[in-house]
């Protein structure tokens, strides 16, 4: 009888064991085809927006709306100034990106990232010559953050320059005469030992 105990024993302990195996190993393909997805998006969103960027050379306007420019839906949209770190803006938006995040500490760098519904649905990350734009939105004598951003309501002028790259910056009464205000939130971010950030706040302001 004892025998037969321990063979029952043994055939549910490993029947356990291959149902934990198969229930793992389902939960990571999903997870990883969860990013595959997530990634194909955000590159497809990237091509959309490079393009239009590039068709503003077509017409040549002086200024654009980021709602104009985009054809996906988002709520936010942060930027992060020249220099700024992937874990700096991962702290920020509060979420590990699924996606690579463009850092190689240069002034001339992109750093622009679209969220919708706590997702990561847009990122322009790069220095001029690669993506053939620069975009500033966290800029002018009111912003004092590394990384900034915008709910789809509160962002409004982008004024728009052309050269050898395309140049989008958010317009204000030294770049643009006639423009609409826009209202940000700049992030205060302290900085740990090891060069690891924690978000503390966000801060209200206006940057034009």
């Amino acid at each position: 009888m004892k025998k037969y105990i321990k063979i029952i024993t043994a055939v549910v302990i490993c029947f356990i064991i291959a149902f934990s195996m198969l229930f793992l190993a389902k939960k990571v393909y999903y997870k990883v085809k969860n990013i595959r997805q997530e990634r194909r998006i955000i590159e497809k969103n990237n091509y959309s927006l490079l393009q239009n960027i590039q068709k503003l050379t077509e017409t040549k306007p002086e200024s654009i709306t980021l709602q104009e420019l985009t054809d996906f839906e988002w709520d936010y949209v942060y930027d992060f100034k020249g220099y700024t770190d992937s874990d700096y803006i991962e702290k920020v938006i509060g979420m590990k990106s699924v996606y690579p995040l463009y850092f190689k500490g240069d002034s001339d760098e992109t750093s622009v990232l679209f969220m919708n519904k706590g997702k990561i649905v847009c990122y322009l990350g790069g220095h001029i010559y690669d993506l053939k734009c620069r975009i500033w939105l966290n800029l002018g004598p009111n912003s004092n953050y590394r990384g900034a951003r915008f709910k789809y309501q509160d962002i409004h002028t982008i004024a728009v320059k052309y050269g050898d790259y395309t140049y989008l910056t958010l317009a204000n009464k030294d770049i643009l005469n006639d423009y609409v205000k826009s209202y940000g939130e700049g992030a205060i971010v302290y900085t740990k030992d090891g060069g690891k950030h924690w978000l503390k706040k966000w801060e209200k302001y206006t940057p034009n």
